[in-house]
C-alpha cells in the first residue's frame, strides 16, 4: 500500500480550512497535513486537530504518523474514532512504553523507553527542527514502520 492523497478539514485560529493531506491505511484516522505552507504536522482527521508540532520536512511528520500507527497496532487501539475516544485511548496506554527503541529517557542514571504519555505529550512541544542534525532518513524510517503493519488492519 502507498500513501494516498486526500483533503482534510483542519482547525486553525482563523477557522476551519481544507488542506491537502496524506493518509496510509495502517494508520486510519490520522493524516500528514500542511497547516500552513511548507510546514507539516499529523492531524486527527475526525476532529481536525493537530497532534504534534509543525515540521519543516514532510518526512519528520511522516515518521510521527508511522510511530502513531505502531503505538495503535501494538496496543490494540484506533485513531479512527472521535476526539473523546482518542483521549480515552491515550489515557488507557499512558504508562505503556513506546514500542520503538530509539526514543528513550534517562532517569536516575538509567535509560528507559519513553512511556506513550511522555512521547505523545512531547509531540506538541515546539522544538526547532528536532531532526535537522539526524543522520537518518526519517521518510524511509516512516515507510518501514507503515509497511510493517500494512497486513494488520486496525479496528
Amino acid at each position: 500500500m502507498e500513501l494516498k492523497e486526500t483533503t482534510v478539514i483542519i482547525k486553525t485560529q482563523e477557522g476551519d480550512i481544507e488542506t491537502p493531506a496524506l493518509i496510509h491505511p495502517c494508520c486510519a484516522g490520522l493524516a500528514v497535513t500542511m497547516h500552513c505552507f511548507g510546514r507539516f504536522t499529523v492531524t486527527h482527521i475526525k476532529s481536525g486537530m493537530k497532534l504534534c508540532q509543525q515540521y519543516r520536512l514532510m518526512g519528520d511528520a511522516l515518521l510521527v504518523l508511522g510511530r502513531m500507527a505502531m503505538i495503535a497496532n501494538e496496543n490494540g487501539i484506533s485513531w479512527d474514532v472521535d476526539q473523546d475516544k482518542v483521549k480515552q485511548n491515550i489515557k488507557q496506554i499512558f504508562e505503556t512504553p513506546v514500542p520503538f527503541s530509539d526514543v528513550t529517557f534517562i532517569q536516575n542514571g538509567e535509560e528507559r523507553p519513553l512511556t506513550c504519555q511522555e512521547y505523545i505529550t512531547g509531540l506538541s512541544r515546539n522544538y526547532i527542527d528536532p531532526y535537522q542534525f539526524d543522520e537518518f532518513d526519517n521518510e524511509s524510517m516512516a515507510f518501514e514502520l507503515l509497511y510493517q503493519y500494512e497486513t494488520e488492519p486496525t479496528e
